[in-house]
């Protein structure tokens, strides 16, 4: 039998194994990796994608409430006696202002040379506050401020201006008792009324027929789907559901306490005292007034 191998061979050199134990080892954990690799991949695209999705959705469309306006109360014969009159504010979201520090207080800064609203005051109130809930920074913005602070609104993240409505009442001092008034929520209402849907900032009645009907008067809230681009500011809309206004029509007449207003104007000071001494049954009030021969005061 012939044998082919080398022609030479030198001298103390010895025949080696193509595989050694740390190539295999070394090459063994590297397919192992690689598998896992592969695994996780195929989960995160196959299994995994549409919860990805979802959230990377969620980052991009935002569900903002949209208040409804508060119920006109009309008289018997049609004519408002409580209307809605628009007024604008200043609105941030603190989730839209710079995660870093030193660029979110600089951003502050601006908003307060802006809105004319101190920079702690605005520190207190948004950082401690849902990201995601428009925190009203400044109330009644005149035209100046409104044109002032639109002008900034691309340089100022998160910051927009929102309209809202104010109650306007017809002859407050005659129909005051009767419909009342309405003011923002208390401490004592704070925790109640968030479980029925009321924002921090809303105005509920306080006493008279706004605080009877609160309900009637409240309405129902609508909601809109909008996107928005990395720093808060709103691209465009992805669905709503419009809010709808209650409305309350009372017995009484706006007519009856004009003519009384106008009757009394005319009557002058005197006849209305005795009007009142009359209506007292003719007790003395005023001492002073009853030395002198003067209706008493009520």
């Amino acid at each position: 039998m012939t044998s082919w191998g080398p022609l030479f061979q030198l001298g103390g050199a010895e025949p080696r194994a193509r595989w050694s134990l740390r190539v295999a080892a070394a090459a063994t954990l590297a397919v192992f990796v690689i598998g896992l690799l592969a695994v996780k991949l195929a989960q995160l695209q196959v299994t995994d994608g549409p919860r990805h999705a979802a959230l990377a959705q969620a980052n991009t469309v935002r569900r903002v409430v949209l208040e409804a306006d508060r119920g006109i109360i009309y008289d018997r014969h049609g004519a408002p006696l409580v209307e809605n009159g628009p007024v604008w504010s200043l609105a941030v979201v603190p989730a839209g202002l710079p995660s870093n520090a030193r660029d979110r207080a600089e951003k502050l800064v601006e908003l307060s040379q802006v809105s004319g609203v101190a920079e702690e005051k605005l520190a207190a109130e948004l950082l401690p506050a849902d990201p995601f809930t428009p925190v009203t920074v400044k109330a009644n913005l005149t035209q100046a401020d409104n044109l002032a602070i639109s002008e900034r609104l691309p340089e100022l993240p998160g910051v927009t201006i929102a309209q809202r409505s104010v109650r306007t009442y017809s002859y407050p001092l005659i129909l005051g008792h009767v419909i009342g008034y309405v003011g923002p929520i208390d401490s004592t209402q704070a925790n109640r009324l968030k479980l029925l849907g009321y924002q921090p900032d809303e105005l509920v009645g306080k006493v008279g027929v706004e605080a009877g009907l609160e309900s009637t008067l409240r309405g129902k809230d609508g909601w809109a789907d909008v996107e928005v681009d990395a720093r808060g500011q709103v691209k465009k809309g992805a669905g709503h559901a419009a809010a709808s206004r209650g409305q309350l029509r009372l017995s009484v007449s706006r007519r009856e306490p004009a003519a009384c207003d106008r009757g009394g104007a005319r009557r002058g000071p005197r006849s209305r005292w005795q009007d009142r001494w009359r209506l007292s049954g003719g007790r003395s009030a005023d001492r002073r007034g009853a030395r002198h021969g003067q209706p008493a005061r009520l």
